[in-house]
């Protein structure tokens, strides 16, 4: 009995000694290097970065667009941010020891040390407000920034551990997190001096970025914002510990400043101290390379003008794109959306910005507004006819202007006006070149039958979109903002409207109506095709190390021949819907005029909300958001249905006519002589513009002005022949 029990004491107490054993094993060996850092940390202070300074941004003449300029922080101690206890300790510990606490004679140590804690505590507390004030900041915002920066690093932590698999502590929940950015001297000094005294709070040389005369540029610039744990982890630098992505820092999230990302960020510098603040290391900052860009600034702000007075001059309009590509190099010029917004100013001003549901300044229209082409898209649909020898240039179709019946849904534009091209200028029927000069739908109609949708489609994609990319590359100019259109094939279609392609698709696809939707870029991408016989991806970067192959489309010259001189008619022909808005003594032009039916644009909805006691009621909001904050606070209430309330334009005038609804297009290329060889490509809209002739036409007209007057001698004056 007692040797089993004997046994039993020191089976129990090997089985103890193992654990033991294996935990020290574990610490001394396994993880020793862990523990040796975190031994050497305790010996040294917190790094203290020097912030490097991002890559300036050019325009193609070397006009400054954005640059960092110095600023400072007010960053507080994470630990105080969190309220460690440890770290409570640990301050109030050296303010006893600086004679900064006074003593109490009738306290014992433990209830000293206990209230000196709560008096560090409620020191933190109080430093929000000091900090807010000469900073110059609402304290609601000082702590609104306090909430998200424990989020953040929360957030961290979960991933890290997600990833992991192991408990990680960040070595953020050492540094000094900004509360308060972008302080210019005078405030980082008056700030200074009023801080001094708090241990958890320092003021930091930082950087905030500024924008040049930027307000037509600012959907091209972009923004900056916070970096994000998924930025973390695919950041590319994330091994480099003075270059990967610290989580109080700015990241390109928008525009060139998220494309241009990996050139514009430099490496940080860093200062190393040991426990009794002397210097024990310094790495000086490495500042990010510049960007220069394709745009022409001067020329992008003349654009910007030209569509303001005439978005101002149309009560109905509500913004505006327009788009210069150099057709040899598909470099970009200008790409130009109104109303835009200053960047400087963007997340002052964001809630103001995003609530304006009519004129949608956020909205980036020259390469995110996807919106149905009209008429322009007709060019494609030719060469697609042309080169599918479905049609051969001399090939004849009739309009009576109505392809069936009269009171059939296809009708031609000019059946407005009680006539037919048949009757007013083409008895025998209209042959391809002037089936464009005039725009004829009946025309394309039959063409777009006999050509079918799908393939109409599939053959669209080569003139704006190109092949699908190669693993690897990047489609399009890379811009995020950058939307691919709608390009409505059978696939398309029965995935978002669960119907097969119909005869009425076809037509409706080679006027460029139906589901077709293009941006402002693609329309002047499909010109820049039209007159070079060739597809290539456009950039805004004039250093762009992207390759960007040359498709060819593989039409025969004299069908490349009958388009352009369709749209040489369009604007140089008296018959032509151009003639007298967009031809110019100056110089030839060739070009296609477009009025696109549209929907209209919802500008607040009406929400249907049931309360917890069975009621309902209306609520008219713009945003979801608004409605689902504002019913929060009572449990049981949820939204349970909505529909668009307010539209724009609205359905009828005040005079009681109906108001009809369509954009304006003009798309050209220039010089538009038959026999030169083309330079530039254009794309104009103006939203809900009724007329491509009256309304986009003249903007494109003078911004063929300014390139003609520019001096940087883009275009050589020309006259035009004589109009036939």
């Amino acid at each position: 009995m007692f040797n089993r029990r004997l046994k039993v004491f020191l089976i129990l107490l090997l089985a103890a000694v193992l654990v033991v054993t294996g935990r020290l094993a574990q610490l001394q060996v396994a993880r020793a290097h862990y523990y040796a850092k975190v031994a050497e940390d305790a010996l040294i202070r917190p790094p203290r970065y020097i912030p490097a300074v991002r890559g300036r941004i050019y325009d193609r003449y070397g006009r400054l667009l954005a640059s960092d300029e110095p600023s400072w922080d007010i960053c507080m101690d994470y630990r105080a941010l969190s309220g460690d206890p440890t770290y409570v300790r640990r301050i109030a510990a050296r303010w006893r020891e600086r004679g900064r606490l006074p003593a109490d004679p009738e306290l014992d140590d433990e209830q000293q040390h206990r209230r000196d804690e709560e008096t560090i505590t409620k020191k933190i507390e109080d430093s929000y407000a000091l900090l807010a004030e000469p900073a110059g900041r609402p304290l609601d915002e000082i702590l609104q920034r306090r909430e998200y920066t424990l989020k953040r690093v929360a957030a961290l932590r979960r991933h890290l551990l997600k990833k992991g698999g192991t408990i990680v502590v960040p070595v953020e929940t050492r540094m000094a997190h900004p509360l308060a950015r972008g302080l210019d001297h005078q405030t980082a000094v008056r700030a200074r001096l009023a801080l001094a005294d708090y241990d958890w709070i320092t003021v930091r040389a930082s950087t905030r970025r500024l924008y040049h005369d930027a307000t037509a540029l600012g959907h091209v610039m972009g923004q900056l914002g916070q970096v994000t744990a998924e930025a973390r982890d695919r950041d590319p630098f994330a091994d480099d510990p003075l270059r990967k992505y610290l989580p109080w820092e700015r990241l390109g999230v928008a525009g060139v400043e998220r494309l241009c990302e990996s050139m514009l960020r430099g490496r940080r510098g860093l200062v190393e101290l040991d426990i009794d603040g002397e210097e024990i290391g310094h790495t000086k900052p490495i500042d990010g390379p510049d960007a220069v860009l394709t745009i022409d600034a001067n020329l992008q702000q003349q654009i910007y003008d030209l569509l303001f007075r005439a978005v101002m001059a149309d009560p109905l309009s509500t913004g505006g794109a327009a788009v210069v590509l150099h057709i040899p190099t598909r470099e970009v010029l200008a790409l130009v959306s109104y109303p835009g917004f200053d960047p400087n100013l963007f997340r002052k001003h964001y809630a103001e910005l995003r609530d304006d549901t009519r004129y949608r300044p956020t909205l980036f229209r020259a390469v995110a507004g996807v919106y149905p082409p009209g008429s322009v898209v007709k060019p494609a649909t030719l060469a697609t006819g042309l080169a599918l020898n479905v049609i051969t240039p001399a090939t004849r179709m009739n309009c009576h202007g109505y392809l069936h019946h009269p009171k059939g849904r296809f009708k031609c534009w000019i059946y407005r006006f009680h006539t037919s091209h048949n009757a007013k200028y083409f008895p025998n029927g209209l042959n391809a070149e002037e089936a464009l000069e005039v725009s004829c739908n009946c025309y394309f109609y039959q063409l777009g039958e006999k050509i079918r949708g799908d393939r109409l489609c599939q053959w669209f994609r080569q003139f704006w979109i190109g092949p699908p990319p190669s693993p690897g590359m990047v489609a399009g100019t890379g811009l995020i903002e950058e939307r691919p259109g709608i390009l409505p094939t059978v696939a398309w279609l029965w995935e978002h409207q669960r119907r097969p392609m119909r005869t009425g698709d076809s037509r409706n696809f080679a006027i460029g109506q139906g589901e077709l939707g293009l941006t402002p870029l693609h329309v002047a991408s499909l010109m820049a095709t039209v007159a070079s016989g060739t597809f290539r991806w456009p950039t805004v970067v004039a250093n762009d190390v992207r390759e960007r192959p040359t498709w060819d489309l593989g039409l025969k010259p004299e069908h490349w021949r009958t388009v352009r001189n369709g749209l040489h008619r369009v604007v140089n022909s008296r018959r032509g819907t151009a003639y007298s808005y967009a031809r110019m003594d100056e110089i030839v032009v060739a070009g296609k005029t477009g009025s696109a039916q549209c929907s209209r644009i919802v500008l607040d909805r009406r929400y249907v909300v049931q309360w917890p006691d069975g009621r309902r009621e209306k609520i008219v909001a713009k945003r979801r958001a608004d409605v689902t904050e504002q019913i929060a606070k009572t449990p049981g209430a949820k939204i349970i249905s909505s529909r668009p309330y307010h539209l724009w334009p609205p359905q009828r005038a005040h005079n009681s006519k109906p108001i009809s609804c369509a954009h304006a297009w003009f798309a050209g290329f220039i010089p538009g002589d038959p026999n030169a060889k083309p330079q530039f490509a254009i794309s104009v809209l103006v939203e809900f513009g009724e007329s491509g002739g009256r309304k986009a036409a003249p903007v494109a007209q003078e911004i063929i002005r300014a390139l003609i007057h520019s001096p940087h001698g883009y275009l050589q004056p020309g006259t035009t022949k004589t109009p036939s």
